[in-house]
């Protein structure tokens, strides 16, 4: 098996035998090429910020969390 990792953010300390790709989930468009050939795909991203933001932007973080679902669900 090969595990692929997407992130927005590059790793710190990579793990060996990981791919790892930088891209913004959010974005379809950078992510078409990413999940061309993908079997299985576990979703484990969200987009949080630090504390205190969900009560000032709760539409912003379920609008962008929603869109990462999608995105990720409808390319894999």
């Amino acid at each position: 098996n090969h595990v692929s990792v997407v992130d927005s953010t590059a790793p710190q300390e990579p793990i060996k035998n990981v791919t790892y790709h930088q891209a913004d989930l959010r974005d379809s468009k950078d992510l078409e090429s990413i999940f061309k050939n993908v079997d299985v795909c576990i979703n484990l991203a969200a987009l949080i910020g630090p504390v205190g933001y969900m009560d000032l932007k709760p539409a912003t973080i379920l609008y962008d969390n929603n869109l990462i679902l999608a995105n990720t669900f409808s390319l894999a």
